[in-house]
């Protein structure tokens, strides 16, 4: 299993942001997901109901496996996980819930990279199916060191402090202010349960 720090990661998005861009034509203003996904990994996307009762949203496999997912109608399909598509709850785009699509998306095409980036490590030869629940949430310690991974690396990539900082600057948080206005939401200091105050 492969043991990465958040400036670990940190690193990689940095390198996967600037090799991503390279392959983009036009400055970008946001991180498009499936573009994202398809011109680093060669990743698409299908939509499809992938659980009965909505509680996996997201899933995708290192190559050739082939799950069978009950169906609210009774039926059973099987879906082919091919090491280039990943499966997504259609319930995140029928209630509109781009911000965990995205993420979703962006999560799925972060363990492919994972994968890529570290064969041995995840023994990518090896075929594995992951799945991201709708319930998700870190929990300290942390239990599962991939999914943790691949959280921290799909903020990252989503959120890059660049683009942030262009749109603070954009409604008129600049010249310093964002360093200011940025510390109000950093991590509680042990004991304390609310945002630094100034």
């Amino acid at each position: 299993m492969l043991w990465l720090s958040r400036k670990d990661i940190e690193h990689i998005s940095r390198r996967l942001l600037r090799d991503y861009l390279k392959k983009v034509p036009q400055k970008v203003d946001h991180i498009d997901p499936a573009d994202f996904a398809e011109k680093m990994c060669g990743l698409q996307f299908t939509f499809a109901d992938i659980s009965e009762a909505h509680d996996a949203i997201g899933l995708t496999a290192t190559s050739g496996v082939i799950i069978t997912i009950p169906q609210r109608d009774g039926t059973r399909l099987d879906y082919e996980l091919d090491g280039k598509t990943a499966f997504i709850d259609q319930s995140l785009v029928a209630e509109n819930q781009i911000g965990r699509l995205n993420f979703t998306m962006m999560h799925e095409a972060e363990h492919q990279l994972f994968w890529m980036l570290y064969p041995e490590e995840y023994e990518a030869q090896t075929p594995r199916c992951v799945f991201r629940m709708t319930d998700e949430h870190t929990q300290y310690p942390v239990l599962d060191w991939e999914e943790w991974q691949t959280n921290v690396l799909t903020s990252f990539l989503l959120l890059p402090k660049e683009l942030v900082y262009r749109h603070m600057a954009n409604v008129g948080l600049k010249d310093g202010t964002h360093a200011k206005t940025m510390s109000v939401f950093r991590r509680p200091q042990s004991g304390s349960v609310c945002p630094k105050q100034h």
